[in-house]
Parts: structure tokens; C-alpha cells; sequence
């Protein structure tokens, strides 16, 4: 049983997403929380906002700029119950990075949040990119993170796609907040790699 959250500020690509799920999802018992972020309060607040309404322990993340594809939802399952005692990160294949690349679109147990700093998933110190690195990273460094390539999700952005950059895009990925994210990244991995204690594990802080 997984929760499906959807934050949104594109209502067409939100339906569009949900026609997606509702076709592509597999044989796996879900539900989907979609809240409309009207208050502009960024994507890993609004993210942070539905892990805590939703009733599964099982959370799968998807935006208004994705397209959930055939069995995504049943093949990442499969990938979480693979892992020692059935929890950890599953990240998604978005069509555009493979399994050296951030984490977009993800499912995750909720027994994950003891190993994040700020007990959520997304940390709200981030405008926009880097949080999903962020939380990668976070699992990987603990033996729980697997990239599923048969999990896809198209991510339609306009770095990849012939998509217009709308005033959101604008905001977010402005020169000024991949800076601050940027540098953001850096911090709070050395702070989280100084505090950590993982036996046996070696530590590594990724390059930006």
C-alpha cells in the first residue's frame, strides 16, 4: 500500500499526471493525496506538508511535470520490498538521468526518516534543487537507496523538452537560487558527514 503525493501549481499538468497514475499505476493498492501549493510555499515544504497526511507507510512522490509510466508504481514496489527488512529509497528513472543523478521523483518508507537531520524528507532550507540530491544521498550513505530503471516517470522539464519556461521555472531555477542551493548542498552534507556515525561504511561527501 503506497501514498501517492502529488503537490502542484500547474493544474493541467496535474490532471495530466493523474490520468497517468490512474492508468500506469500497476496492480499495488494506493492512494493519492494532491494539494495545489497557492500559498507559494516551494515544493519540498508541500512535500513535507502531504508526507504528513498521508495514511501509508509507503510514500511515492510525483509532480505536475511528470508522466507516470506503464508499471511505475508496481516495479518500485517490488524494488522496496527487496530491501533488508522491506524499507529504504527508491529512486525513479525520469528519462533524463540515470542512476548517477539526483533523485526526482522517488518512493520512500517512513522508517527512512530517522536518518534525515531535520525529520523530514525534503529539507526547507533548500528553494528548490538540490533537496532531492539531498535525500539521495542521505540513503545511499546508509546501505538504502536503489535506482530502478524499469520505475519510469517521464520528467517533462524545459531543459529536456521544447517547454516554455513559465514564471515557477523561472523562480527556481534562477541563477541566484542554484547558487544558494548550491552552497546550501555543501553545508549541509559537511555538517551531516562530520555528525554521522555509519559502521563500516565509508563516508563521502559528492562534489557539486
Amino acid at each position: 500500500m503506497v501514498s501517492i503525493i502529488l503537490p502542484f501549481v500547474r493544474v493541467e499538468g496535474a490532471a495530466r499526471c493523474l490520468d497517468a497514475v490512474s492508468k500506469n499505476a500497476g496492480d499495488v493498492i494506493y492512494e493519492v493525496l494532491a494539494e495545489e501549493d497557492k500559498k507559494g510555499i516551494g515544493c519540498p515544504a508541500m512535500v513535507n506538508r502531504l508526507v504528513g497526511k498521508s495514511k501509508f507507510d509507503i510514500v511515492c512522490f510525483v509532480h505536475d511535470d511528470s508522466i507516470p509510466q506503464k508499471g511505475f508504481l508496481f516495479n518500485a514496489f517490488q524494488t522496496m520490498v527487496g530491501f533488508r527488512d522491506g524499507y529504504g529509497c527508491v529512486g525513479f528513472n525520469d528519462l533524463v538521468h540515470d542512476e548517477s543523478g539526483p533523485c526526482t521523483h522517488w518512493m520512500i518508507h517512513k522508517k527512512m526518516i530517522k536518518y534525515f537531520p531535520d525529520n523530514v524528507f525534503q529539507s526547507e532550507d533548500y528553494i528548490h534543487t538540490r533537496s532531492d540530491l539531498e535525500l539521495k544521498e542521505v540513503c545511499r550513505a546508509v546501505g538504502r537507496y536503489k535506482w530502478d530503471k524499469a520505475a519510469k516517470i517521464k520528467h517533462m522539464t524545459p531543459f529536456y523538452y521544447p517547454i516554455s519556461m513559465d514564471a515557477t521555472y523561472n523562480r527556481c531555477y534562477s541563477a541566484d537560487a542554484v547558487r544558494h542551493d548550491r552552497a546550501m548542498f555543501k553545508k549541509r552534507r559537511e555538517e551531516q558527514n562530520a555528525n554521522w556515525k555509519i559502521p563500516n561504511k565509508k563516508r563521502r561527501l559528492i562534489k557539486t
